[in-house]
């Protein structure tokens, strides 16, 4: 059993105030969780505006699986209307 997790770095276009900002950044987490079944949580930039960093974590029993996975869950991210991935970095344990 391996845990997988990644931090997205995320651009968010438009937004004017924290509370534009989040309501994008709940959708894509609401989406993320009821899609994959990952923990995902906002863990930095939260004063900002337009910037937001993401953290994503799960657990697998299959590395090549979690790699089909995350490139799904970057699917996601990167089709999502409004959000930019500017960064992205991967741990796994």
């Amino acid at each position: 059993m391996r845990v997988f997790a990644v931090q997205i770095d995320l651009h968010i276009h438009g937004s004017q105030s924290l509370k534009d900002k989040r309501r994008v950044i709940r959708g894509l987490i609401e989406s993320l969780k009821s899609k994959y079944n990952v923990s995902v949580v906002e863990i930095d930039y939260l004063d900002k505006w337009q910037r937001a960093l993401i953290g994503i974590a799960w657990i697998s029993h299959d590395g090549r699986g979690a790699e089909s996975y995350l490139s799904e869950i970057l699917s996601v991210v990167d089709n999502r209307d409004g959000v930019e991935r500017i960064g992205t970095e991967r741990f796994d344990y």
